[in-house]
């Protein structure tokens, strides 16, 4: 602000000084929050998510049986639902095995052969036993599997680990 010879503040000094700082506080109360707006999908914090499959009982000991999940997919602000496709294998009791129907090799959609106790893949003729370990064709590794949880007579499954 300007000052007078006297060191008195002048009128237009003074409007001039209360209009920059009005002016600050307007734009940082729009700027903060649309920055915290853009910038928020980033810094976001993955939580763990369990998502409900089904009752145990729909799942025999033994054969792998195809089932769906619906799943929320969150980018960015969208959020939609999608189906997600598993096999579960039911080891004896509450223990499961669940794996991604996703060929390791080039992400095609494999199918099981409960004659020949295997996963193949029509695409490119890889073929995995029922552990998911690729026996035959291009794979270069198991099949991937899914974190597995059972609570109240309902199996649900979490993160999809990479096979390695």
């Amino acid at each position: 602000m300007s000052q007078g010879t006297d060191g008195s503040v002048s009128r237009r000094g003074f409007l001039g000084g209360m209009i920059a700082a009005i002016g600050g506080v307007v734009a940082a109360a729009v700027g903060v929050p649309a920055i915290g707006y853009v910038l928020s999908p980033m810094l976001g914090t993955k939580q763990s998510q369990w998502h409900e499959v089904g009752p145990i009982d729909d799942f025999s000991p033994g054969q792998p049986v195809l089932a769906i999940f619906p799943l929320i997919v969150k980018d960015g602000w969208v959020e939609q639902e999608q189906h997600v496709s598993i096999y579960v294998r039911r080891e004896d009791g509450d223990r499961f095995t669940v794996f991604s129907p996703k060929c390791t090799h080039l992400g095609c959609g494999v199918q099981w052969n409960s004659k020949a106790q295997q996963f193949f893949c029509p695409c490119h003729s890889a073929v995995f036993d029922a552990n998911g370990v690729p026996i035959a064709g291009p794979a270069p590794r198991p099949l991937d599997q899914y974190d597995v949880k059972t609570e109240n007579g309902r199996l649900f499954v979490g993160e999809l680990k990479p096979a390695t």
